[in-house]
């Protein structure tokens, strides 16, 4: 998965190569699997200060903890004592402290991800409680990690290339445990145990499932899609009146699905998204593995096949 020896620009902070060997790991465990989707990072910032890379390097990895494999954060890497099979964290009563060590690791990167990401990205003002927790946070990982006392504001540029070089650091450590998890997993699947099976299941369903049931904007871009094959163009569609221009494509996507396929534009969703129709495609019309694009068109193929009949004439 890569060694100590690698180049700044080739971590998963700046490239996709390790996301992309997780993800084949994924696939070996169960074909549908996958950790992260369509991780497209900013390169590395070759001719830009150690803060500016810091920076790019955090935006990047909420992209990918956050948009391209959210489950990972909020379930796969999360010591569950009461649901270990909710995990890929590695199962059995004897390796409770390496569950909870791989786990603490991947808190600490989620942790300053977030920290960081919103001092970067939000108007911070630390006169509002929780500004000024994540401003504590950060503070606190500059001081126990990197070995850094100053203020954020007061940070030099050495400071700012320790902190990138802490991050990728523990970045790469936490890919490595992935890769261990995940071969753990691996060396299960000639004996299909039912710890497996289980895993699998609250991966694909709850994990993958999860996120496409409660992210509407996963749904809403693909119909956006099949919205667009439908008209052809905006200003096709607005000579035909499928498309109003005084109103966002958004809206305009929502009220030709009320039209043509009976749902209510404020919960537009709610028929394609139902748990047991998503169920269905999981375990009997799947892509391989499943990621939204191909998903999407399969759950929504009523649509799809519609946009398309039109499309072709």
């Amino acid at each position: 998965m890569g060694g100590k020896g690698m180049k700044p620009s080739e971590s998963v902070c700046f490239a996709t190569d390790k996301i992309e060997a997780l993800n084949d790991l994924a696939t070996q465990i169960d074909e549908r699997l996958f950790l992260f989707a369509y991780y497209e990072p900013k390169p590395w910032p070759e001719k830009e200060s150690a803060r500016t890379r810091f920076y790019t390097a955090i935006v990047n990895l909420y992209g990918l903890f956050w948009d391209c494999g959210p489950f990972v954060r909020t379930r796969l890497m999360v010591d569950n004592m009461y649901h270990p099979q909710d995990s890929i964290l590695p199962k059995g009563a004897d390796l409770q402290d390496l569950r909870k060590t791989i786990s603490g690791r991947f808190v600490v990167l989620i942790e300053v991800i977030s920290a960081f990401r919103s001092i970067i990205c939000h108007n911070n003002s630390s006169v509002f409680y929780f500004n000024g927790r994540m401003q504590d946070a950060a503070v606190h990982w500059c001081d126990e990690f990197c070995g850094i006392w100053r203020p954020l504001a007061d940070l030099e540029s050495c400071d700012w290339k320790k902190m990138l070089d802490v991050l990728i650091s523990q970045m790469r450590q936490v890919a490595e445990d992935m890769e261990f998890c995940l071969n753990d997993l691996i060396r299960l699947i000639p004996s299909r145990n039912y710890q497996l099976n289980k895993t699998i299941d609250q991966w694909l369903l709850y994990g993958i499932g999860g996120w496409y049931r409660y992210n509407h904007e996963l749904l809403l871009n693909a119909m956006a899609e099949f919205y667009m094959l439908f008209i052809g163009t905006e200003e096709k569609g607005a000579m035909t009146g499928a498309y109003d221009q005084d109103i966002s494509l958004r809206q305009n996507v929502k009220n030709w699905l009320a039209v043509h396929f009976g749902t209510d534009s404020r919960q537009w969703q709610k028929q394609w998204l139902e748990q047991g129709k998503m169920k269905t495609v999981f375990q009997h019309y799947c892509p391989r593995p499943a990621l939204p694009d191909e998903f999407f068109k399969i759950l929504a193929n009523d649509v799809y096949s519609f946009s398309l009949r039109n499309a072709l004439g």
